[in-house]
């Protein structure tokens, strides 16, 4: 069975759209065989249809790029808007008090999390466990504040990922 958009047979309502001008019954979802149960009043359940497979995560409308990390997202947002400020921080001054924000670009972060990531696997930090649920990777934990080099550094783990 399908789910599908069809017009009215009936002539037009007020305020409605006229069944000619109506757009032609379009495909929508399919039925998942032996999903209703009628004793617990639940009707079957639709899978929807289209070109793509089933996936989590989102589609850049702009780059068709498909973003299902935070990485990935980072990695689009540097491509799309490298100039823009995308990390800040206020410094503390000597007095205290803190200063204006001080940002850093999407750019300039990319750039400092790849040579952080590059650096752990450079130095060995993150050797190979041989272990199966982690697919052979190794471990690596850090403790910080929360400061822009925790963002760099977390960014910089999951390019190497």
């Amino acid at each position: 069975k399908l789910f599908q958009h069809k017009a009215r047979a009936s002539g037009p309502s007020p305020g409605r759209v006229p069944d000619a001008m109506a757009p032609a019954a379009r495909m929508y979802s399919l039925e998942v065989p032996n999903t209703v149960d009628k004793e617990r009043g639940w009707g079957p359940i639709h899978r929807g249809v289209d070109a793509l497979p089933p996936m989590l995560g989102m589609r850049d409308i702009e780059t068709g790029m498909l973003v299902t990390t935070s990485y990935e997202n980072f990695v689009l947002a540097r491509m799309k808007y490298p100039n823009e400020p995308y990390l800040g921080h206020r410094p503390v001054l000597p007095d205290g008090s803190v200063g204006p924000f001080v940002w850093l670009t999407f750019e300039e972060v990319g750039k400092r999390s790849d040579a952080f990531g590059a650096g752990l696997m450079h130095l060995g930090l993150c050797p190979d466990t041989g272990d199966e649920d982690l697919m052979g990777k190794g471990l690596l934990g850090f403790y910080s504040k929360n400061r822009p080099e925790w963002v760099i550094a977390e960014q910089g783990c999951y390019s190497q990922s």
